[in-house]
């Protein structure tokens, strides 16, 4: 009997960083992962470059890549540390409304996606997937969660359209933000969009991240009943401890003991 192969995960880095950085701190879910070849990871690189980070605890050696070349309100290039950014967003009321939406939607009021980057970018993402796919998931890390959620969705929306099977079968999502769409528009669960994830998906969201409603919002577009939500004490970072990657690689394992690939059944209009 040949032996089964695992999963392959497409990673996207966050803002400011890039793979090999992506690389290092998923350490400890690589070593898990790979001890029972559950899957292996391929992390990808940002196209453009950009400004480093002025918040300590998010700084990464260079180079320091985005992959949507979001452009930023002067208030967020001049936060100076992780304390401005925490009474930045407590002033404006981040998480403090019982949809996520609602709060989301102030923090995106400071963020202008610009449609030829976009483009580039969804471009990029897709010749590599013909390249050097097939993929079994996606994983993302805050503006990474972005292009992890879009690829899904983009992918999960032409299988619809032309009538075949997607190789994707999961999402991880850590301290992440919702979906872009063509336009440049985000994918929200109360926008009228029919565009939702629902191939199994996990949420990585810390308890005291100033804009968990935006890995909030994200969670929202995908189906509830095949997601996983894993909380931290921590902020917005991402959380390398063994403890917590282990209940990740137990979420990739029980989505690799599935013997079929995802059907066009995992892509559904919202409310059916």
């Amino acid at each position: 009997m040949s032996e089964k192969k695992g999963l392959k995960l497409l990673c996207f880095h966050g803002g400011a960083t890039n793979g090999k950085h992506f690389e290092q701190v998923l350490w400890h879910l690589q070593e898990n992962l790979l001890t029972d070849n559950t899957a292996t990871l391929y992390f990808v690189d940002g196209l453009t470059e950009c400004l480093p980070t002025k918040i300590p605890i998010y700084e990464a050696a260079p180079p320091f890549l985005s992959h949507y070349a979001l452009e930023l309100t002067e208030e967020f290039i001049n936060m100076v540390d992780e304390k401005d950014f925490e009474l930045w967003a407590a002033a404006q009321g981040f998480n403090n409304e019982v949809l996520p939406e609602a709060s989301l939607r102030t923090v995106l009021n400071s963020v202008k996606i610009r449609r030829e980057p976009l483009s580039m970018a969804h471009d990029y993402m897709q010749q590599v997937i013909d390249q050097d796919g097939p993929f079994h998931g996606v994983i993302g890390a805050s503006e990474g969660a972005v292009a992890a959620a879009s690829v899904l969705i983009r992918d999960l929306e032409m299988c619809r359209r032309n009538n075949r099977k997607s190789s994707f079968k999961c999402g991880i999502f850590m301290v992440g933000f919702p979906a872009i769409n063509e336009l440049g528009r985000w994918i929200l669960s109360d926008d009228g969009s029919d565009l939702r994830i629902t191939v199994p998906t996990c949420h990585i969201i810390g308890d005291n991240d100033p804009v968990a409603c935006a890995g909030k919002a994200l969670m929202n577009t995908c189906d509830p009943d095949s997601r996983v939500l894993i909380s931290h004490e921590r902020g917005h970072c991402i959380p390398h401890e063994p403890g917590i990657m282990s209940r990740v690689g137990d979420f990739v394992r029980k989505v690799g003991a599935e013997d079929e690939l995802p059907s066009l059944d995992h892509f559904s209009p919202a409310g059916e």
